[in-house]
């Protein structure tokens, strides 16, 4: 007798079961580890049903989630189904949602496309905790009876065994401390993997960009977190390392200031697998910078005024009468007291507006003949290195254009380099002043037959309030925040600043502007 049609869809259907079912067993022994599985079983649904919508979601306590999914739907879309999904089959156990109406009721489907007809899920259990789901989306309901019920949960079943084997694994492993670890951090911690999706972050993380748990950051991606579009777009331009690690600040909504801190994640062939963000809140430091630097501004400036008074009145000296040879001599060791104060309250200034964290000085563009600077600063210094019998030569080139600059910042950061030249070089000594175009940027020099600069004092010379210490130059003054302006100075106007040296040989400083942009005549920018 012939078998009826209905007997032949279900000997098919057990069939297509069983093959699915023998290629999960398959994948359970690839060495590959769970990736492998998941796929498979989401393969499984997919050649036994045809869903439109396959996903398997697992979120175990602790752990970063593992989500495999097939379909039209992208994850940022379905990403809120999934935890709802999970929830569900926490609570009831094995479900069924149609039709599409109350799909949409439910508020699954929230932003995705349909129509979906019905959605069957069933629990993950693992470690005898719900910690996913397997489920399937259907545009039109399928045949379905006990036995496939049977079918799908064998599935989750496998799939929260090998779960919970992975888990006993990495108990072993440093990994899996990593979950526990990064959310033990204060500061907000957000690991992404190659493609910019959340897939690990801690509490405070979530607390200044989610909605106060971890698991409404995962699986979005960085751009989609308020206030971090800007570092994922500064992470892409920077092909994926931005300079030193340290990317720009970023902004919480409730207004506080982070200093993020980019780390990389390379696979054993040096491809880039993710980054791991740290964010450091640096509020507090602002405010502190922002209250020194008021404090620092309101003292240098009151400092001005009784210096002045004081120039005023020893100037007036000689006009009540003559002094002696001692009188003179002490009223000449205040003088150089007063310029030594004054010489310290301009640095202090220019320092704290330079400085790149809290100064907020805007360069102030003029257009800037440099070779008549550079002619000023040596005749200011002409008297100076005479005292000294210091041979003091300067020269210019002829090929120089009339450059776009913050004249008064430029001829301070020139100044400060003369001055330390005819300062620290020996008596009888020379120094050359030398300006000069090098391709397309100009270049201003100064070197010394000095004494000479270690390499170990070279490396931190250009930081604040750095002093290189020689019995030599223990009478000489100075604030320590000269190089630091010099450099600052460079760097604002898009170049740099540098030293070479050898010791007992001499000293020669650098200063690169580049002859493009802003710096030029005409050009826009400031």
């Amino acid at each position: 007798m012939d078998r009826p049609p209905q007997d032949d869809r279900l000997a098919r259907r057990v069939a297509s079961q069983r093959r699915a079912l023998l290629g999960v067993t398959r994948a359970l022994a690839d060495p590959a580890g769970f990736g492998v599985l998941g796929r498979c079983v989401v393969d499984a649904l997919a050649q036994v049903y045809t869903p439109a919508v396959a996903r398997l979601v697992i979120r175990a306590p602790g752990h970063m989630p593992a989500v495999y999914g097939l379909g039209g739907h992208t994850d940022e879309a379905i990403a809120a189904a999934d935890t709802t999904l999970v929830e569900r089959v926490a609570s009831s156990g094995p479900v069924e949602i149609l039709p599409h109406d109350d799909l949409v009721e439910s508020g699954l489907w929230a932003g995705l496309p349909g129509p979906l007809s019905v959605v069957r899920a069933v629990p993950i259990a693992v470690e005898q905790v719900t910690g996913g789901v397997l489920w399937a989306g259907f545009e039109a309901p399928p045949e379905w009876d006990e036995l496939d019920w049977q079918f799908i949960e064998i599935l989750a079943g496998q799939v929260g065994v090998a779960y919970a084997q992975r888990l006993r694994e990495l108990r072993h492993e440093p990994a899996w401390w990593l979950p526990v670890v990064v959310d033990r951090i204060p500061d907000p911690v957000i690991v992404l993997d190659s493609e910019h999706i959340v897939r690990l972050c801690n509490e405070a993380a979530a607390a200044l960009f989610g909605n106060g748990t971890p698991t409404t950051l995962t699986g979005k991606p960085l751009r989609d977190l308020a206030g971090l579009a800007d570092l994922a777009e500064e992470i892409s331009a920077a092909g994926g390392e931005p300079e030193n690690g340290q990317a720009s600040e970023v902004t919480s909504r409730d207004g506080l200031a982070f200093a993020p801190h980019v780390s990389v994640v390379r696979a054993e062939n040096g491809a880039i697998e993710g980054w791991v963000l740290v964010l450091r809140d640096i509020s507090h430091f602002k405010r502190i910078n922002a209250s020194m630097s008021d404090f620092l501004g309101t003292v240098s400036h009151d400092l001005r005024s009784p210096l002045t008074f004081m120039r005023g009145y020893l100037d007036m000296l000689g006009m009540v009468g003559d002094l002696n040879d001692r009188q003179a001599g002490f009223a000449g060791k205040i003088s150089d007291g007063i310029t030594q104060m004054a010489d310290i309250v301009e640095k202090v200034l220019e320092a704290g507006k330079l400085d790149p964290v809290t100064g907020d000085y805007q360069l102030i563009r003029e257009t800037t003949d440099l070779t008549e600077m550079v002619r000023q600063i040596a005749g200011d210094f002409a008297e100076a290195a005479a005292k000294k019998h210091l041979d003091l030569r300067w020269a210019a080139a002829d090929d120089l254009p009339v450059v776009e600059v913050d004249r008064a910042m430029l001829r301070s950061a020139f100044t400060n380099l003369v001055e330390n030249a005819v300062k620290y070089t020996p008596d009888e000594g020379r120094v050359e002043i030398e300006l000069k175009r090098n391709g397309s940027q100009v270049v201003f020099r100064v070197s010394d037959n000095g004494y000479g600069i270690r390499p170990e004092d070279q490396a931190h010379l250009f930081d604040r309030h750095v002093r290189v210490h020689r019995k030599e130059w223990k009478r000489v003054k100075g604030s320590g925040l000269g190089l630091f302006i010099v450099r600052s100075v460079a760097r604002r106007h898009g170049g740099d600043a540098w030293v070479e040296s050898e010791i007992d040989v001499g000293s020669s400083f650098f200063v690169a502007i580049p002859l493009e942009s802003a710096n030029l005549p005409g050009a826009s920018g400031g």
